[in-house]
C-alpha cells in the first residue's frame, strides 16, 4: 500500500457502522448533519428522513410537506404517518400524499375525517391503523361504497380505536368492522372518558368471538383522571378485571397521561421500539404461564 493510499472499509460494513451511529438520533436535523459526511452517506440516510412523519405543525412535519412539494417521490419513503393537522393544506392534498405513500405500514388519524385518507391508501404493506373517529364515519369500512377500495385495509393486523362505544348503537357497527378485517390479530380500545355502559359487554363479546376473529391480543386502556369516590365506573373496572382473569388475551392498562401516551406509543411502534403492543403481549404471556392473576 502506498504512503498516500487511504484505507477504506468495505461499503456494507461502513454503512452498518454509520447506521449504528445514527440509531440514537431521531431528529431529522441530526440525520441531515450525518448526510453531509459523503454523497454515498446521503444516499443511505435520505430514505430515513421521513420514514416516520407526524403532521402536527412540527418543524419536521412542515419540512416533509415542503420536501413533497419539491419532490413527490419522497412519499415512497414514509412507513408510518400520523395526521393530526392538515398544516395549511386541503384534504385533497393530504389524500394525494397518503396515496403516494406506497410503502406505508401504519396510518394514524386524530379527530379529523377519516374517509378521504383511508380511502386513499394504496400501500399493500398497511398493518397498523389508529383511529379517533365517530363510528358513523367509519361505516364505510364495512359497507365499502363505490370509490373506496378495501385493499388498503385488507391486511390490517393492529387496530386501535378511541372512545367509539358511545352511544350503544355503535356496538353493532364496531362488531361489523372487526369482522371486515380478516387479518386482524391485535385490537386496542382506548377510553379517554372512562368506561361507558356498553363497553364491558362489547369487550366480552369480542373476546368470546376471538377465535373466529383470530384475535391474539386485546388491550383496553382506560384513562380515569384524578381519583374520585366510588362510582358505577369503579364497578365497571372491577368487571373488566374479572374479564381479564377469564380471558387470557385481555390486557388492561390505566395510563396517567392519556394524550401524551397516545403520541409517544405511536412513535415507539413506528420506530420499532418497545410499545404497548409488546407490553400487552408480555402481560398475556405471563398470565398464560400463571405468573399473574389477571389484575
Amino acid at each position: 500500500m502506498s504512503a498516500k493510499a487511504e484505507p477504506h472499509l468495505p461499503r456494507e460494513l461502513e454503512r452498518e457502522i454509520l447506521m449504528l451511529a445514527l440509531a440514537p438520533f431521531k431528529d431529522y436535523q441530526e440525520i441531515t448533519s450525518f448526510m453531509l459526511v459523503a454523497r454515498r452517506v446521503r444516499a443511505w440516510f435520505k430514505p430515513l428522513l421521513f420514514a416516520v412523519v407526524n403532521l402536527n405543525h412540527s418543524p419536521h412535519g412542515h419540512a416533509f410537506l415542503r420536501a413533497v412539494e419539491a419532490d413527490p417521490t419522497v412519499c415512497a419513503d414514509v412507513k408510518h404517518l400520523f395526521i393530526q393537522k392538515l398544516c395549511g393544506r386541503s384534504e385533497e392534498q393530504i389524500s394525494n400524499i397518503v396515496h403516494a405513500c406506497t410503502s406505508l405500514v401504519g396510518l394514524a388519524l386524530d379527530n379529523i375525517l377519516a374517509i378521504p385518507f383511508i380511502s386513499s391508501v394504496a400501500s399493500p404493506h398497511m398493518r397498523y391503523l389508529d383511529l379517533t373517529e365517530r363510528v358513523e364515519r367509519l361505516q364505510f369500512l364495512v359497507s365499502a361504497p363505490a370509490g373506496i377500495p378495501r385493499a388498503g385495509i385488507a391486511h390490517i393486523t393492529h387496530l386501535t380505536l378511541t372512545d367509539l362505544l358511545h352511544p350503544p348503537s355503535h356496538r353493532k357497527t364496531l362488531t361489523a368492522i372487526l369482522a371486515a378485517l380478516p387479518a386482524l390479530t391485535h385490537l386496542s380500545l382506548r377510553f379517554i372518558s372512562g368506561l361507558g355502559a356498553p363497553a364491558i359487554s362489547f369487550i366480552e363479546e369480542t373476546l368470546a368471538g376471538r377465535k373466529r376473529l383470530c384475535l391474539r391480543l386485546l388491550i383496553v386502556r382506560v384513562y380515569r383522571g384524578r381519583p374520585t369516590p366510588s362510582t358505577p365506573h369503579d364497578a365497571r373496572m372491577a368487571a373488566l378485571q374479572e374479564l381479564s382473569k377469564k380471558y387470557l388475551p385481555l390486557a388492561v392498562m390505566l395510563p396517567n397521561n392519556f394524550p401524551d401516551l397516545t403520541i409517544h406509543q405511536w412513535e415507539h411502534t413506528a420506530r420499532g421500539e418497545s410499545d404497548l403492543w409488546a407490553a400487552g403481549a408480555e402481560f398475556v404471556d405471563r398470565k398464560r404461564r400463571g405468573l399473574v392473576d389477571g389484575e
